[in-house]
């Protein structure tokens, strides 16, 4: 174990009960407690009764305050073989992190929290490990050697920022995620914790599967009850006077493609719950969504969002910017009575070659809020450390018993205990550690939360995406796009590289077409295999599964006995290519994301474009139209890709093909 006294400090100022001004400064000692990865997370609570925090990292515990007696919750048991460079092997512990040359997770342990769950008066510790793993309870043996007993007390545990609370406000917590596809909260038997927890949905219909981005609670809407917050909206809890099972009330609002935990804070001090979230795990951008008085048909609020981080400098009044914001926190870290946010780069987050700024520095932040007096607020960023960054949990406690915040993170690079220590200084001292605003334009020139780069870029497949926007051929059939009333061809392929012969309505169609295969570059080697330079993806260019509409295309008379297109789209109904009558849209034909699943018998989910074949026999001579429907607002691969519609003489033969019909 390494200890050292970072050499950037913070600054904070307390005003005196005589108006004398003690001007303070905040440094961290940051301790590396194991350099090996063994979690994503990490977390402070007393497992030994002795009144001190204790740190907790994957099979380890540590006695706090200093860290140097390590113990074992279970047998570490992983370790992987690392191949150097002459050719030769060895053996290290844990999963493959830092020292590694390949992506790898820690499969069994991503969070952990601290809590006597059988009232026994001897703390426990409850783990989730990567998305779709289970939820273990380790019971502390009460001081007795030997490893913890481990239960199963939640078979899948989904979204990548669960988080374990008292949502119901019955002053025990429980585990919230999704499950089954949809939003809840898990429950023990407080008489017998160790046996499965019962899982209480919030939402229907199991849209949200594992991998699902961006999750919190917190009172929305004032009525004293905790809400539950994702990157599509919030459900709403129902009042306590409400019957068992009553459902919580969707509000929907877009705050970005998916980031990581979120948090509902009244930020500049108006009265009003905002919203505070990272905008995309593994792209760029923060935000908070200042909410308004304005409220829509449904009785949701409107938001102004205000992106102060994103991918340049300069959308930062300070200067500052990094990518793949996995985990947040939020902490009054300088005892001024306002909220600050810990935060950092995610180290490897899908390994070393998983983002173009792999060598970017692994940073650690917190960022001071400071409400001014005309209603603006700053987000004031200070360095706490540059080669730790944060896994997918931030952890907090109170290392020393000083009343001030410390912080632990678990990831890739290992375990490490930052401990917030301060000192008054001089005025002149403090006023030179305050860091400088470079920018004050920032959030003018700041991008929409719809242009937010929704997915990093992995550095392998940069080279491949920009081969990507060649041509690609034409698939076999040698089909003609329709023609429109005035005899002239549409632009049903969408090589005009707009959207001409087309009417959107609503954001998912924003932005379109999409030009070259965006596909490969955020999720290689996965491709779109769209044909030309151009196609429709309603996640592309920042969309994200939240955005919902239609496209309609010009109306064209069938004059070809066959048609084929290409389609992707989530297993959904909502997700669908429909060909309509141009006299009544009246729809004449429909394919679903979830009917070329039942028509394939594949329920993989995938972005590369399928040929779907039609039989227009039946419709020849009428005139109708394609409308492309996106009515997914959230959801794992809530959206649709799409292409090249083309008439044909003779049915295609086409490899892969569905028949649509």
């Amino acid at each position: 174990m390494t200890s050292k006294l970072l050499p950037l400090a913070v600054a904070s100022l307390v005003i005196g009960s005589l108006g004398a001004a003690d001007f303070t400064l905040h440094s961290f000692k940051k301790q590396h407690l194991e350099e090996f990865y063994w979690s994503e997370g990490a977390a402070l609570g007393d497992l030994n009764r002795d009144g001190k925090p204790d740190a907790v990292f994957g099979p380890y515990w540590w006695e706090g305050p200093e860290f140097t007696r390590r113990h074992e919750i279970y047998a570490p048991r992983t370790t992987f073989k690392l191949k150097e460079v002459d050719g030769t092997e060895k053996s290290l512990p844990g999963f493959e992190g830092g020292f590694g040359r390949k992506n790898a997770y820690s499969t069994d342990n991503f969070f952990a929290f601290v809590h006597d769950f059988d009232g026994d008066g001897w703390n426990d510790v409850l783990t989730y490990g990567l998305p779709h793993t289970p939820a273990y309870l380790y019971v502390n043996p009460a001081g007795r050697p030997g490893h913890w007993a481990r239960h199963t007390v939640l078979d899948e545990v989904d979204n990548e920022s669960p988080t374990f609370a008292d949502l119901t406000g019955d002053g025990k917590p429980e585990i919230v995620c999704v499950n089954g596809g949809n939003f809840g909260y898990a429950t023990p038997d407080w008489a017998n914790p160790t046996a499965k927890w019962k899982f209480t949905p919030i939402s229907a219909g199991g849209a949200w599967l594992r991998y699902t981005h961006g999750l919190g609670i917190g009172d929305m809407n004032g009525d004293g009850r905790l809400d539950v917050l994702f990157k599509d909206g919030w459900f709403e809890q129902p009042p306590a006077s409400a019957a068992a099972g009553a459902p919580w009330k969707l509000h929907k609002y877009f705050f970005g493609p998916g980031g990581a935990q979120m948090f509902a804070y009244d930020v500049n001090g108006d009265g009003r719950t905002d919203v505070i979230t990272s905008l995309a795990a593994h792209g760029y951008g923060f935000a908070w969504f200042e909410q308004l008085k304005e409220r829509d048909a449904n009785g949701t609020p409107e938001f102004k969002a205000h992106i102060f981080m994103n991918t340049q400098p300069a959308e930062n009044r300070f200067g500052v910017t990094f990518s793949e914001i996995h985990a947040v926190e939020l902490i009054d870290i300088d005892g001024d009575g306002l909220k600050d946010i810990v935060t950092g780069k995610c180290f490897w987050a899908h390994g070393p070659t998983g983002a173009p700024d792999n060598n970017a520095p692994a940073v650690l932040y917190w960022f001071k809020l400071v409400r001014h007096p005309d209603g603006t607020v700053d987000w004031v960023p200070h360095l706490i450390d540059d080669n730790s960054g944060v896994g997918r949990q931030v952890g907090l406690g109170d290392v020393n018993g000083d009343g001030r915040p410390d912080i632990i993170i678990g990831n890739k690079k290992g375990a490490f205990v930052f401990t917030n220590v301060a000192r008054t200084v001089a005025k002149a001292e403090w006023e030179k550690a305050q860091p400088k605003v470079l920018f004050p334009d920032a959030e003018k020139n700041s991008l929409t939360v719809k242009d937010i780069i929704a997915h990093t870029a992995r550095a392998a497949d940069v080279a491949k995406a920009k081969a990507a926007a060649a041509v690609n051929p034409m698939r076999a059939g040698n089909g003609v796009v329709p023609a429109g009333r005035d005899g002239r061809p549409l632009n049903t392929d969408f090589e005009t590289g707009d959207l001409r012969d087309w009417t959107a309505s609503g954001a998912a169609f924003t932005r379109q077409p999409v030009l070259g295969d965006t596909v490969v570059a955020r999720r290689g080697p996965m491709k779109s295999d769209h044909v030309g330079r151009h196609w429709i993806g309603t996640y592309e260019n920042g969309l994200g599964d939240g955005a919902t509409g239609t496209l309609t295309s010009s109306p064209f008379r069938v004059t070809q006995p066959w048609a084929a297109f290409l389609l992707a789209a989530g297993n959904f109904e909502t997700t669908r290519v429909e060909l309509i009558d141009a006299a009544d849209a009246s729809v004449v034909f429909k394919v679903s994301g979830r009917d070329t699943r039942r028509i394939s018998g594949s329920n993989k989910s995938t972005e590369s474009l399928t040929p779907v074949v039609v039989d227009l026999r039946p419709l020849q001579g009428r005139e109708i139209a394609i409308r492309l429907v996106d009515e997914q607002a959230g959801g794992a691969w809530g959206h649709l890709n799409f292409d090249d519609f083309r008439l044909y003489a003779q049915k295609p033969q086409m490899t892969g093909a569905i028949d649509g019909n």
